[in-house]
Formats: structure tokens, sequence, C-alpha cells
């Protein structure tokens, strides 16, 4: 295989977690469908303050950390090549904001959708309008049907249009969505970053 044209690596952090094990059987299995090399790596922060006694005289911790590290990658890997690699690469839902770059979000899940065999089920979510405290008793004035009715017009034009849009390019950013549903979600997440000028 051309390198060049050869798939990037699949790459999973492991520590002695069950959450990490998890993660490293998703990752083996995300490898494989997308037939890329899998990387499994760990960190250790340096210097270590963790609450353990300083080492007996002669001990060369960062070499002792090393090969700890060493050890746990190799344990990993076996763990993998032994299982085969595990499932739970299924379903694609993906999140749809309404503004420029979900073209490039929606042409991931798309793309995604077949090698999976599964459909593309989209949701987009939005906040209500935080009122102040003053006038908040106006609140069953607002037309909430009619906000409901906008924002599901969006998601239905960002869905049929999401073929004709261009490409725009964009600086990649991790947002307080994006952060928050990676430390809240249960399951695996596809960042997907969005290339070009501001928004």
């Amino acid at each position: 295989m051309d390198p060049e044209s050869s798939p990037p690596p699949v790459v999973v952090g492991v520590d002695a977690s069950l959450a990490a094990q998890q993660a490293a059987r998703f990752a083996a299995a995300e490898a494989r469908l997308r037939r890329a090399p899998l990387h499994v790596v760990t960190v250790m922060p340096w210097p270590y303050r963790g609450p353990a006694a300083p080492p007996p005289p002669g001990i060369d911790l960062p070499t002792v950390l090393g090969d700890g590290g060493a050890s746990l990658i190799r344990a990993t890997s076996d763990a993998l090549h032994d299982e085969g690699g595990g499932r739970g690469v299924g379903g694609v839902v993906v999140g749809v904001e309404g503004r420029q770059g979900d073209e490039e979000v929606l042409g991931f899940a798309f793309a995604e959708a077949p090698a999976r065999g599964t459909d593309v089920p989209a949701v987009h979510a939005w906040k209500d309008v935080v009122l102040d405290t003053g006038i908040r008793t106006v609140s069953p004035l607002v037309d909430w049907a009619g906000v409901l009715a906008d924002e599901e017009r969006l998601l239905a034009q960002a869905l049929a249009g999401w073929r004709e849009v261009g490409h725009r390019k964009r600086r990649p950013s991790l947002g307080s969505t994006t952060h928050g549903v990676l430390h809240r979600a249960a399951c695996p997440v596809a960042i997907v970053p969005i290339t070009g000028a501001g928004r």
C-alpha cells in the first residue's frame, strides 16, 4: 500500500482502568474498520508528584515507571489480539448546530454510516433564552411552538443541503459544548475538526 494513501493511525491512550480497556477495544475495532494501524499509548506525569514514598536509594524511578508503562501497553495489546478487538462501532448520531461547519460534521457522519451499516439520526438542541429575573413573567408570552418550528426548519435545511455547501477552512477548536460532551458521554464521541476562517 502506498504510504501516502494509507489511513492515519487510530491512537488510544490507556491506563489500568476498566474504562481505558473498553476504549482500547473500541479503538481496535475502529482501526480494523478503517484498515488503519492501532497505536496504544500511555503517559505518566513527570516529575511524579503522587502519594508514594520516595524510592529507595539505587532505584531509577523514571526507568521503573517507563517499564511499567511499557508493560501496560504490552498487556493491553496482547488482550486486544486475543479478543480480536471487540465490538462497539455501530450507530451514528450527528449533532447539528445550524451554523457554518455543519456540512463537515454531516459529511463525516454520512461517510461513516455505510461502513457501519446504520442510518444517521440527526439531533439539534438549543437553550431557551435566559430572561432577566424582573421580566421572567413574560415567559408565557413567548411563542414556544414558533421557536420549535424555527429550530426544526433549521435542522431540515442543514440536512437537505449538506452536500451542496462548500468547504470553508477554519481553525480547529474544542468549545464548551464539545468539552461537556466528552466529559459526560457514555459512548465514543468523534470530534470533527472544522477547518478555516472563524465563525
